[in-house]
């Protein structure tokens, strides 16, 4: 699923909010179905929350970005 990023100066009442709209519309069984069906991981509900998308792009970033570099990949 596309990560919804945000800024440092996101106030958290924002963030909160936003994460909240998420968790609702992930708990519909038909966005789920779809979701799934176009090959889409969905985190259980405990794991649904900004820290953990935090780490994840974290981990893309040490993953991916040494290869980015070594072959200049640029964005279009």
């Amino acid at each position: 699923m596309e990560r919804a990023l945000r800024t440092e100066s996101t106030p958290r009442d924002i963030i909160d909010k936003l994460n909240r709209a998420v968790i609702e519309t992930l708990a519909d069984p038909a966005v789920r179905s779809r979701l799934v069906e176009s090959g889409e991981e969905i985190f259980p509900r405990e794991r649904q929350t900004p820290e953990v998308l935090g780490e994840l792009v974290k981990a893309d970033a040490e993953k991916w970005w040494p290869i980015i570099k070594e072959f200049g990949i640029k964005a279009d």
